[in-house]
């Protein structure tokens, strides 16, 4: 039996293309191998006033941790010999999997534990000590990443190689699809989104160059007003829900990923799947998803404004991209993902 322990996040709780819905779906398409246990978003909300904050992060930590005793004791009277404990969010110090880790070690059963790591390697490194580091490293069999830059980061720090399985991030192709009407747009429409180490500056100066190009830019809680002020050809978008960032993609045609690192995300991953062509920062793991035939890399200013016009003189390249990217989002599906996992 795999048993699969994830964390719920306020934000993205009910969404298809999080940790908890892959749990909780191959939990459900293949109940005889899989058992998810969620962990409660604790944190969500915080109150403004200070000792109002105080006392609620105190609330969450002592609900986490006895929410961790529990799936501990319920999972240790069933365990037996074989079976694979799976951490979804490891290395993640508002969910600290490590309490778990050390646990299951203790108990001296022939079981495998392994362990998802889904930060870049910039804030694992602002988040731990090489010694804290060290320490999470240790009640860990196996350790899986999204991507190949995550991957030389964790041997660098002293994983062996042989202990990595490098995977990928899935994408649920039964939600995220193109309808069957879509079309190319006269007038190229680009969305951005994603705020995990999105360049801000280098979008601005991109979508400030490309004034005939419309530009839809998902600025989820965050307020990026004063970057894209008297620009007409800019829609900023608040914090959405799911159906509706998907109809937000049903109705572009590139996705421009402006980022700083990546180590494989869901916003990569649901723009190729909605039949988008892809403009992303030649970064991270970018090309254990993206290549030549979906997308165009790029590493300056010049690079994105490039390639915005390339797109748009030449819509058959356009289109073939798009194309493409559907076409390769079909081999990140949760079924392909299962298959993965259950061959390592």
């Amino acid at each position: 039996m795999k048993y699969l322990i994830v964390q719920d996040w306020f934000n993205t709780t009910n969404n298809h293309a999080g940790m908890k819905y892959l749990c909780c779906e191959l939990a459900t398409r293949y109940p005889h191998e899989y058992i998810t246990y969620i962990i409660p978003d604790y944190y969500k909300k915080l109150p403004q006033n200070f000792l109002l904050k105080k006392i609620h992060i105190f609330k969450a930590k002592y609900n986490f941790k006895q929410r961790l005793k529990n799936i501990f004791l319920k999972i240790s009277k069933e365990v037996q010999s074989g079976d694979q404990i799976f951490l979804m969010e490891y290395l993640e110090i508002l969910c600290p999997q490590l309490y778990l880790a050390q646990k299951f070690k203790n108990l001296n059963l022939n079981i495998t534990i392994y362990a998802m790591v889904h930060l870049i390697p910039y804030k694992l490194e602002k988040n731990f000590t090489d010694k804290e580091f060290r320490n999470w490293i240790v009640p860990i069999d196996k350790f899986i990443t999204l991507g190949t830059s995550l991957s030389k980061y964790l041997i660098k720090k002293g994983v062996k190689r042989e202990d990595i399985i490098t995977s990928f991030h899935y994408v649920d192709n039964k939600y995220y699809r193109p309808s069957s009407h879509k079309k190319t747009n006269s007038r190229i429409q680009v969305i951005a989104m994603g705020n995990q180490e999105r360049n801000v500056k280098l979008l601005q100066q991109v979508v400030k160059h490309n004034p005939t190009t419309k530009f839809i830019i998902c600025q989820g809680v965050n307020d990026l007003s004063l970057y894209f002020r008297k620009m007409d050809n800019v829609q900023l978008i608040p914090f959405v829900e799911e159906s509706k960032l998907r109809k937000l993609m049903d109705e572009s045609d590139i996705s421009i990923n402006i980022m700083n690192d990546t180590i494989g995300s869901n916003v990569i991953v649901t723009s190729m799947a909605m039949g988008l062509a892809m403009i992303c920062s030649d970064v991270g793991s970018i090309r254990d998803y993206c290549d030549i035939d979906n997308s165009i890399l790029c590493n300056d200013a010049d690079d994105f404004l490039n390639a915005i016009k390339k797109l748009n003189i030449n819509r058959n390249l356009l289109i073939s991209m798009k194309l493409n990217s559907l076409r390769k989002s079909q081999d990140l599906s949760i079924e392909r993902f299962h298959e993965f996992i259950k061959n390592k």
